[in-house]
Formats: C-alpha cells, sequence, structure tokens
C-alpha cells in the first residue's frame, strides 16, 4: 500500500550505499535504541533487532539547510542512522507534461533500486502528485509505501504563509512519511501521522505523535 499526506553494545557502521556522507553519532545502550526528541517530548522506543539506516536524496535544486534539517529531524525522532546522498537529478520517467510535475509513484519505483539502505527519502522542490481516488493527478505534499523502504517529499506546496517555516514543514512531512514505511497509518487524532488533506493547516497543527501512534511504534 503506499500513502500519502496530502541495542547493541556498540553502535552499526555507517552505510556501505556509494557516496553516502556519514549521519551523526546514534546514542546506543544494550537492547534499547534510546530516542531523544524535542518535538515528541516522549521518545519513541524501538527493539535492538529494529535498527535501521535511512538514506535522504536531493532530487533537484534543493537548498542543503532543508535536507540537513530533515535528516538531523529523522535521527532525533526515530533514532536511525541517516546519511545524506549526492544530489540526483530528477528521473525524466517520472514526468508528467499535462501539469508540468512528477509522479510521485514513479519516484518510489526508481528510487527503490538505487540504494541499498533500508529506507529511502527523496526530497524535491518540485510539485508531485498521485493518483487519489477518482481524482487522476493530486497533487500531494508527499507519498510513502505503506510499509515499505521508499518514501518521497516535495516542498512546492509547503511555501504558504504561515506559523512555521517551509522547513519545519518539511520535516514534520518527512516524519510523517517515514512513519508509512514503519507500518503506521494515517492516524483520526490530533497527531504528525494525520491526513493532511490537502491543507497546510494540518501540517502547522502538531508535530508530534498523539498516544496511540506512540504505543504502535513500541
Amino acid at each position: 500500500m503506499i500513502f500519502s499526506l496530502s541495542e547493541h553494545t556498540k553502535c552499526p557502521a555507517s552505510s556501505k550505499a556509494a557516496g553516502l556522507s556519514r549521519g551523526s553519532p546514534i546514542l546506543c545502550k544494550t537492547g534499547v535504541v534510546l530516542l531523544l526528541s524535542a518535538i515528541l517530548g516522549v521518545g519513541l522506543t524501538l527493539d535492538a533487532g529494529e535498527f535501521k539506516t535511512v538514506t535522504v536524496v536531493p532530487l533537484g535544486k534543493v537548498p542543503k539547510a532543508q535536507v540537513a534539517s530533515i535528516a538531523a529531524r529523522l535521527r532525533s525522532v526515530y533514532g536511525f542512522q541517516v546519511d545524506i546522498a549526492p544530489t540526483t537529478p530528477l528521473p525524466k520517467s517520472a514526468y508528467y507534461p499535462p501539469r508540468a510535475r512528477y509522479r510521485a509513484d514513479r519516484l518510489l519505483t526508481w528510487l527503490g533500486p538505487r540504494f541499498r539502505t533500508d529506507h529511502i527519502l527523496g526530497i524535491t522542490a518540485q510539485d508531485i502528485s498521485t493518483t487519489k481516488g477518482k481524482v487522476a493527478d493530486w497533487g500531494v505534499f508527499g507519498l510513502g509505501q505503506m510499509p515499505g523502504r521508499t518514501t518521497v517529499i516535495s516542498s512546492f506546496r509547503l511555501r504558504k504563509p504561515g506559523k512555521i517555516t517551509v522547513s519545519e514543514r518539511l520535516d514534520r512531512i518527512a516524519v510523517h512519511e517515514l512513519g508509512h514505511n514503519l507500518g503506521l497509518p494515517h492516524c483520526p487524532n490530533r497527531c504528525i501521522m494525520s491526513d493532511a488533506e490537502g491543507s497546510i493547516k494540518s501540517v502547522d497543527s502538531t508535530g508530534t505523535f498523539c498516544k496511540s501512534c506512540r504505543e504502535r511504534m513500541k
């Protein structure tokens, strides 16, 4: 399924995927990865066997500060090792000429075979879309497999003026979509996993998991 938002006594070694930059150190403890998350208030805890690595892939021109912020947020929230890949051009195969934007589902398919890490998160400044119900081409903030390895997010629809910055919105979308990869569905509560339904207000409303979603992640 695909959803959109419209342990160790020694820390594991760095990913072997070519061209990746080393992530910041991860706090480890025998049997448990400790997650320190400012945005959650209460960190999620994962079993030692669930330690994962994530590759963040800038697709086209993306501000370095936004990419670094996303990587830091994912480390903080999930406790995973996060690496940043070199900037990669958007594939022509994912371009959708009728709306002059990129199909998110095609981007997921394209990203999957190119990196060997547990999860891959592509980020672009271009508009992305997918099919939603009877709407053949619905613009989205992000799209992620559930469960699965790949997700892609876009800043294109997050630039409207509001109480929080575009970078903070991107961080929240990244956490949301990776949550889908890990098996979390859309949540009916006031939660970072709620379905935005194309509204920026939903993204701005909260950057935390509800109690129910935190419990599901244990």
